[in-house]
């Protein structure tokens, strides 16, 4: 995981070694769970991520969209 500012400059990075074998889509949503809670530790907010799987790019808007919808 890197995070970099707007101007695309690094600030910092993380790994973390899982066990097991995934399909992408599960290493895909495993990231983005740890980027997630990453990210809340360190405190900062109006995060873009960017993900290799569109499947699980998908799922996320779908249920991004279902939470705003039931908002109104």
């Amino acid at each position: 995981m890197v995070v970099g500012d707007d101007s695309g400059h690094f600030i910092t990075c993380a790994f973390r070694v899982m066990n097991g074998v995934f399909e992408v889509r599960e290493g895909e949503a495993v990231g983005l769970r740890e980027a997630l809670s990453w990210v809340k530790n360190l405190g900062y907010h109006k995060v873009i991520f960017e993900l290799s799987c569109k499947a699980v790019v998908d799922v996320v808007m779908v249920r991004t969209e279902d939470v705003a919808n039931s908002a109104l």
